[in-house]
């Protein structure tokens, strides 16, 4: 499937690579919720890349990884086999000792985010290079404090290092001080058009407009809600289920929108979400006799409406 849109932030990223074929180097965040279009973006980035002949190294956090110290960094450093003995011995002894390659005790952290910027930088030797760490709220906090270190000193090294993250405001603290790019919804008539491909037409107007509202301009909200519509229901030969359908991942992603609410707000979306037809007054008195305080926000138009 094509990446629908991201003109603009396409631009800016393959502007990164421009720099780095002109000698620069550069660090980027892309911030946005869950299934808004930051691995598209980096995929397609990385074709970009490997068209103009860079050396990619892509790496993506792993959830169960996390509490594995340097984990995500050993990931990395296998893309560049024989590097490491390249490097000064001090920051060579420190990455082979994290490593677990030789036997020490544990090297100054200084020494080993040092170590990764220069491997990093010996890696660019002979071409720019693209390094892409996705999801990188998953990565282990111990890769991720070396891979900041390296990102925010990078200069004239040729090299581009890529984030992606979620929104949160509490996101990890190693991607502090780095350039960010937010990536938001699509617009109507781009979500309107990867709608129409992934359906391939068959789309009546009912259909079409709850799926539209409800996903508010994330396309994995689009593509999981329509692929698990019927063709009778999409063409609206028969009834839209009420809430629409989220499969898999996309209830992952509506779960942590909700807990990222006020407990009172979420009480308010339970109560709405058992009696659909409620008013919005009635819903907030049963609320109150529950001894909560949901924040002031207006009632959402559909109980299963995603992000709200």
């Amino acid at each position: 499937m094509a990446l629908i849109d991201r003109t603009r932030e396409l631009s800016v990223l393959t502007g990164l690579l421009e720099g780095a074929q002109a000698g620069n180097s550069a660090a980027m965040v892309l911030r946005g919720e869950p299934g808004i279009g930051k691995t598209a973006l980096l995929e397609a980035v990385s074709a970009s890349a490997d068209a103009q002949g860079m050396t990619t190294a892509h790496v993506t956090g792993i959830e169960s990884e996390a509490p594995l110290g340097y984990a995500a960094l050993h990931r990395l450093i296998r893309f560049f086999p024989g590097v490491v003995g390249r490097l000064p011995p001090p920051q060579r002894d420190a990455l082979r000792t994290t490593l677990g390659l030789v036997f020490g005790p544990p090297p100054d952290r200084f020494l080993i985010g040092l170590g990764a910027l220069t491997l990093l930088a010996d890696a660019a030797a002979d071409g720019p290079l693209l390094a892409v760490i996705d999801d990188a709220q998953w990565l282990d906090p111990e890769s991720g404090t070396v891979l900041g270190f390296a990102a925010r000193r990078l200069h004239a090294e040729r090299v581009v290092m890529l984030f992606a993250a979620r929104e949160a405001e509490d996101g990890p603290p190693w991607l502090s001080a780095l350039p960010e790019l937010m990536i938001g919804p699509l617009g109507d008539l781009d979500a309107a058009g990867l709608l129409s491909e992934v359906t391939g037409g068959l789309l009546g107007p009912d259909a079409r407009a709850r799926l539209l509202g409800e996903s508010r301009g994330n396309p994995l909200a689009l593509v999981e809600v329509a692929r698990e519509l019927t063709p009778e229901q999409l063409t609206g030969a028969a009834v839209l289920p009420d809430p629409l359908p989220a499969p898999g991942s996309l209830r992952q992603l509506f779960a942590r929108r909700l807990r990222q609410l006020p407990p009172g707000t979420r009480l308010l979306l339970a109560v709405a979400a058992a009696e659909p037809t409620a008013s919005e007054a009635l819903a907030r008195s049963v609320v109150q006799r529950l001894d909560a305080d949901p924040a002031p926000a207006p009632m959402p138009s559909s109980p299963g409406a995603p992000g709200r």
